[in-house]
């Protein structure tokens, strides 16, 4: 029920916005169906004691009843975040999302670390496209199967990327920061859309509190 309030919380500030519906609906629907590819076994693998099962009579397969509701409770969770994510980006925008951060005064330590983290988002997509074309020119009449074995490999290889790029900036960071300090920024004001996205977000989790104590 919570993550379905979610969603349905999104599509009002969608309309609300006036937000561009087609960039925010595209990586929620990737997102979800990647999901899905993940959560698809749980029914099939996950096993109850009571033996609550539903025959599937043209395959003899046997669902559980407890996995389709593992599986559909992840997808929504995971939808339903995407798209509140996606619609407070799409609006705010990155520099607004950390503005927003300041001016709900969280601590400098979390800002710090969330504007970093965006930056490297566009740092590491270029890496990977970097190592998608140098793939792509080494692949010669090898298939579909031979070339997404070769681009698979990526993978590992942003895994070890991230890991030392991240090692790296660990270093120059603890380098250069002796002391700590809280850099002041100006703060801009809310305007009537900030005030509404604001109270709205507030009303909407205390109705999510509640629905879970209750």
């Amino acid at each position: 029920v919570i993550h379905l309030l979610a969603i349905i919380e999104s599509l009002i500030l969608i309309k609300v916005l006036r937000l561009n519906v087609r960039s925010i609906i595209k990586p929620v629907l990737f997102v979800s169906f990647m999901t899905a590819i993940i959560v698809a076994p749980l029914p099939f693998i996950t096993s109850t004691n009571n033996g609550d099962y539903l025959q599937l009579i043209p395959l003899w397969i046997k669902v559980s009843k407890v996995g389709v509701l593992k599986a559909m409770n992840l997808l929504l969770k995971t939808t339903s975040a995407t798209l509140i994510f996606t619609t407070l980006i799409s609006y705010l925008g990155w520099r607004g999302l950390l503005e927003g951060l300041r001016g709900l005064k969280v601590p400098w330590e979390l800002t710090f670390a969330t504007g970093l983290h965006i930056k490297y988002i566009f740092v590491m997509v270029r890496c990977v496209n970097s190592m998608i074309t140098a793939r792509e020119a080494k692949v010669f009449n090898k298939g579909k199967l031979g070339i997404w074995k070769v681009l698979a490999s990526i993978v590992g290889d942003l895994m070890l990327k991230g890991y030392e790029r991240g090692y790296i900036l660990e270093k120059a960071i603890n380098a250069r920061t002796f002391t700590r300090f809280s850099p002041r920024n100006g703060i801009r004001k809310l305007g009537l859309n900030e005030l509404m996205l604001l109270t709205f977000t507030v009303i909407m989790l205390t109705v999510f509190t509640l629905i879970e104590v209750l």
